[in-house]
């Protein structure tokens, strides 16, 4: 099922949320909502909802308007970022709640109903846990509970907003890649909610970055990261080294663009080591560069740091550069759909 956002503005007192956004999610993807707090994600993921109302514009989800309908009558599904699962309600009975609370000959008869949560937590690999308590889990198996029980009511598009957030760094790794075969699985049209640049890269089929309230840039994960389109969008997605600045535009260079050479070669820029950290297989080296212009810090891995060392004298190239108005305005950018 399809979500059309169409010139949707929504303002909270003097405060803008969202600025005049239009977004077009087509059927069967995955796609991230990535920006800073506050930059207006969360608010769109509400509305798209139901749980607010846009002052203007309008939601369609099939192509039906459903900007004044309630939350209950759009048939999404949505997951919290900190589970919202009832701590009294077994691990079933919480999947179950959707299905049991619906009304006269909507509600399916109790062995269906088992049949189908059970399938569920086979689906998110927890049908050992019916019988438990939110208590009794992980957080990252209470979330898959959160995920089952939104899942349960067979929604025409599911929302997520900041699912992994309040997770550990290795739980969150596990669950993004356990979130991906599943939508692979399932196809079910979904948006989730993060400013976790690295999450939205590695399991999104289309990134939309926010700022301040509007879109800044949207298109695959390879186009928003490689192919920027302003200075707030290249500097939110990674590290950014600034190369040059002239006539109101600056040139930059990402930290594994960066390459080391002990000698001199033609367009390199001279400067010293001023540390080295490795990180795993990863070195950090940070060079103060000799025309004092700053200092630049270079990724590589670690069986190429050679015999470098701190104080030694060095040459940088770089692979691949990107040179960008300065400015941090927000503007609409939009690459191939």
């Amino acid at each position: 099922m399809s979500i059309q956002v169409q010139h949707l503005s929504k303002q909270f007192g003097t405060f803008a949320a969202l600025h005049d956004v239009t977004l077009n999610v087509p059927d069967g993807q995955l796609v991230a909502l990535l920006g800073p707090s506050g930059s207006g994600k969360t608010t769109l993921l509400r509305v798209i909802a139901g749980l607010e109302i846009p002052d203007t514009g309008r939601v369609l989800l099939g192509g039906q308007d459903i900007t004044h309908a309630g939350p209950g009558g759009r048939g999404i599904g949505f997951v919290f970022q900190h589970y919202a699962l009832f701590k009294h309600l077994s691990v079933f009975e919480n999947v179950a709640f959707g299905l049991k609370v619906k009304r006269g000959g909507q509600r399916p008869a109790p062995p269906v109903i088992r049949d189908k949560v059970m399938r569920l937590l086979e689906l998110v690999q927890l049908d050992w846990a019916a019988a438990r308590y939110p208590a009794q889990l992980s957080g990252g198996q209470r979330q898959r509970v959160a995920l089952a029980r939104a899942l349960a009511v067979e929604p025409q598009v599911l929302l997520l907003d900041e699912p992994f957030g309040a997770l550990d760094a290795s739980v969150r790794q596990e669950l993004r890649d356990w979130l991906r075969r599943l939508h692979d699985e399932i196809h079910l049209t979904s948006i989730f909610v993060t400013h976790d640049q690295a999450e939205a890269l590695e399991i999104a089929d289309r990134i939309v970055v926010f700022n301040a309230g509007q879109i800044e840039q949207e298109g695959t994960p390879e186009e928003v990261y490689d192919h920027p389109a302003t200075l707030f969008t290249y500097r939110f997605l990674g590290k950014a080294n600034v190369l040059a600045r002239a006539g109101g535009q600056v040139t930059l260079a990402r930290p594994h663009d960066l390459h080391l050479h002990s000698e001199s070669v033609p367009g390199a820029w001279a400067g010293v080591i001023t540390r080295i950290h490795v990180v795993g297989p990863e070195a950090r080296v940070d060079v103060a560069r000799s025309d004092d212009s700053g200092a630049l810090e270079v990724y590589l891995p670690k069986t190429q740091l050679g015999g470098a060392s701190v104080g030694q004298v060095v040459y940088l190239t770089a692979e691949r550069q990107a040179t960008l108005p300065e400015g941090e305005s927000p503007q609409r950018f939009r690459l191939r759909s």
